[in-house]
């Protein structure tokens, strides 16, 4: 679904049942010189990715960069198969989530889903974490707060520690298109926080925090990965949400 010039977002099925989420919602941002992807969903995603992409107008071929918002498996994990088959692509990620990416450090999702939760699908994200951990992801560029990269009429980059050390939210200026990774969710209509059963408290209220960056920017679309587009009044919505988690 094209957003504004410059801006498309992709409508991902995840087909997989470790996630809970019916779809993601990866967004491209492009001009003359990049075809730029943000987040590459699952291990299983190649395909889906590349055919919603040519749904769009756009050959993944053509793929030169790759930012990802955060570390999670679900943002990171799509990008070994796309690799394999569009290998010279840039990837960009913020500094402390690098290590992680690389393979240096465990993901930071694995260390709290394993002394939390005993269910199955769990059980199946940890296996997906296993086999994934053994890949290794060159970070190209490593990110931090308020970069400003030079796409499509230029993306701020904020950072907004709390789901994970180095997730980001990334803001397309011409569109007034806020990218937030897993920093927001929409529910019945409703934007919403992180998901805080995947969080200790300490992380969520970091999280929370971290909203309070995104009100220095005039928004009017918000897309979350798992729920996609938002338009009702975001920067209200926003400053909603942190002043009831405040109460």
């Amino acid at each position: 679904m094209k957003i504004d010039d410059g801006i498309v977002i992709l409508e991902i099925e995840p087909n997989s049942l470790i996630i809970n989420s019916k779809y993601f919602y990866p967004v491209l941002i492009y001009d003359d010189k990049n075809l730029c992807l943000i987040d590459t969903g699952l291990p299983d995603s190649y395909n889906s990715i590349k055919n919603k992409m040519k749904n769009e107008g756009f050959d993944i071929a053509n793929l030169n960069k790759i930012i990802f918002t955060h570390q999670d498996i679900d943002h990171i994990g799509g990008l070994r198969s796309i690799l394999s088959k569009v290998p010279k692509i840039e990837t960009m990620a913020h500094k402390l989530d690098k290590p992680f990416i690389e393979g240096d450090i465990p993901l930071e999702r694995s260390k709290f889903i394993k002394g939390k939760f005993k269910s199955f699908l769990f059980k199946l994200l940890m296996n997906y974490y296993i086999k994934f951990k053994k890949i290794l992801f060159k970070i190209y560029k490593t990110l931090e707060n308020r970069d400003i990269l030079d796409i499509a009429g230029g993306i701020n980059v904020i950072h907004t520690p709390g789901h994970t050390p180095g997730h980001i939210c990334l803001y397309h200026k011409k569109s007034k298109t806020m990218i937030v990774g897993d920093e927001l969710r929409i529910i019945n209509g409703k934007l919403v926080g992180v998901n805080e059963n995947l969080m200790n408290e300490e992380d969520v209220k970091t999280a929370y925090s971290s909203l309070k960056s995104l009100l220095d920017y005039d928004i009017e679309n918000i897309v979350t990965f798992h729920s996609g587009l938002f338009k009702d009044n975001p920067n209200k919505a926003i400053k909603d949400l942190i002043e009831k988690f405040n109460k």
